[in-house]
């Protein structure tokens, strides 16, 4: 994903969070992430971040969830759903590529 803002982690569940390398975070339960333009969630869905910098402050460059199923879009395909997923944005679109689901303003 290419933003304009970067993502910044919203909320998290401490307790199930797990540090990898690279930059690199495992949010075992519960992430919600954000900027002005786009707003996610997971509940109940493992997913990893990267970040550039300190992982606890730095802006996320990539949420990566896998094992997606069932995937629908909706509102001109500005939300996207899962489930244990939900990422809405105010422009812009979600489309797949090669298997992966990624967004473009």
């Amino acid at each position: 994903m290419a933003l304009r803002a970067p993502l910044t982690i919203r909320s998290f569940d401490p307790l199930n969070l797990i540090m990898l390398a690279d930059q690199r975070l495992l949010h075992d339960r519960y992430l919600r992430f954000g900027n002005e333009m786009l707003e996610g969630e997971l509940l109940g869905r493992p997913c990893t971040t990267r970040s550039s910098g300190n992982l606890w402050i730095s802006d996320i460059e990539e949420v990566r969830v896998t094992g997606l199923e069932a995937v629908r879009l909706y509102d001109g395909g500005r939300r996207l759903e899962a489930e244990g997923l939900t990422v809405s944005a105010s422009t812009g679109q979600w489309y797949a590529e090669r298997g992966l689901w990624r967004y473009r303003e």
